[in-house]
């Protein structure tokens, strides 16, 4: 809820995976400038690190994580990979995250795996929904 949060301008809202025509009225926890710095910050993420999670067309911000994977000690070779992303950042209408436990193979880093697993997943919600590509 904390991405979501940002995306809406610093006002927290119910969750729902529900469709509604109108919200209740959210609590504003951080200001609107402090939310817009943090989006600008969670696109140059995407510029320069994850970029495995752009999106032809839309202005795209996300942050990636990778952990290990605890038990009765970590293991030094089980990973969760994850990415969290908003689009388009211009004017945020999804927020989606994507965790990847133990991928397989020779990357396992959030940007290398979960990054592009948000981008075709936000990339169709984002034509689905009707969202116009940002003027880049």
């Amino acid at each position: 809820n904390a991405y979501a949060t940002i995306a809406n301008g610093g006002v927290k809202n119910n969750i729902s995976l529900e469709r509604i025509n109108e919200l209740a009225p959210g609590n504003r926890v951080l200001s609107e400038q402090t939310s817009q710095t943090l989006l600008l910050m969670l696109e140059q993420v995407v510029e320069r690190s994850a970029v495995r999670a752009q999106i032809n067309g839309y202005r795209v911000g996300g942050k990636t994580g990778t952990a290990q994977i605890a038990a009765a000690n970590y293991s030094q070779d089980a990973h969760n990979a994850i990415f969290v992303g908003i689009a388009p950042i211009s004017d945020p209408r999804i927020v989606v995250a994507v965790i990847v436990n133990e991928p397989q193979g020779m990357e396992y880093y959030g940007g290398q795996v979960a990054a592009p697993i948000f981008a075709s997943i936000a990339s169709r919600t984002l034509r689905l929904l009707g969202v116009a590509p940002d003027k880049i």
